[in-house]
This record gives C-alpha cells, structure tokens and sequence, in this order.
C-alpha cells in the first residue's frame, strides 16, 4: 500500500478528473462567453440555449480528435469529465443570461 499524496488545490484542479477540473472554469466562462454573443444575436432564450448545448456538446466530441489529429498529442479524457464540462459550459451560459 503507498502513501496516499497530498496535493494542494491547484494541483487537484491541472489534474484530469472525474469531475472537477482546472478545465472546469474555462468551461464556465465559455458558456458565459456563448451566453454573451447569443444574446446579441437572439432574445429567444431557448434557442440560444439550444445552440450553446449543441455548441459545446460538438466541441467535446471534437475535442479528442483536434488533439491527436491537429496537435499530435496524447489525449484522453473521461467520459464522466466531458458530462460535466457540457453542464459547467451551460451554467456559465445561464448565469450570463440570468444576470445581464
């Protein structure tokens, strides 16, 4: 059995995990980014919503294949990790819309 190694916060978040991520935050504010052009071309709410879902939903199915293909770099990243930088990527988008 090894020693269980301490890490401090950002070195947990560099780290490719399940969930949460250094990733995370510029998944955030590309949601608030997408939030902030759809709101400039449409008031509709639901199909900006729409199109940010989509946007970065392909964005995580191309991802992978950008890096190997373009950037000939390993690349391998958890299914469960690609789930939440989609919600990470709609709650920027909503927060935006919420408060501006």
């Amino acid at each position: 059995m090894g020693k269980k190694e301490k890490r401090g916060i950002l070195q947990t978040l560099n780290k490719d995990n399940h969930y949460l991520d250094f990733w995370s935050i510029v998944h955030f504010l590309t949601g608030v980014s997408l939030g902030f052009i759809f709101k400039l071309i449409t008031s509709d709410f639901e199909i900006a919503l729409f199109s940010t879902l989509i946007f970065i939903t392909l964005w995580e199915i191309f991802e992978p294949t950008m890096y190997r293909g373009i950037l000939k770099t390993k690349f391998k990243e958890k299914p469960s990790n690609q789930i939440t930088d989609i919600i990470f990527g709609a709650l920027g988008f909503l927060a935006y819309w919420a408060w501006f």
